[in-house]
């Protein structure tokens, strides 16, 4: 479970933050985005009141959950990016902006680490 959580983490986070921040910057992707983000939330704080269901009766609940929280996570951090950077003066802060993004993608596996050493 906890290379399945590396990879994904290492690995599907920034090429899934690669795809949403490398498009241009307008209203309407922006929008998008946000109202992705959104959404992401609203349906992990809805499922744990439709646990009781059949329909979510099923053992990986808790980390449908996870990959809800951290999708809105990436979304949210290509929001910002998309954000920052039409008010960066050139590339290089562009491309500074990007790969603080792609790192802050992994952030999620270093709270899953801190919190399984403190249980152990």
């Amino acid at each position: 479970m906890l290379v399945l959580a590396y990879l994904a983490s290492f690995a599907a986070g920034p090429a899934t933050f690669w795809l949403l921040a490398r498009r241009r910057t307008d209203r309407a992707g922006f929008a998008r985005l946000a109202a992705l983000a959104l959404v992401l939330v609203v349906l992990a704080l809805l499922l744990p009141h439709l646990a009781g269901t059949t329909l979510l009766a099923w053992s990986y609940f808790d980390l449908l959950l996870l990959v809800l929280l951290w999708l809105a996570w990436i979304v949210v951090l290509a929001l910002c990016v998309q954000a920052v950077r039409p008010r960066l003066p050139n590339g290089s802060a562009h491309r500074w902006a990007f790969a603080t993004g792609t790192a802050a993608t992994t952030l999620p596996w270093f709270g899953l680490m801190i919190a399984q050493g403190m249980t152990r």
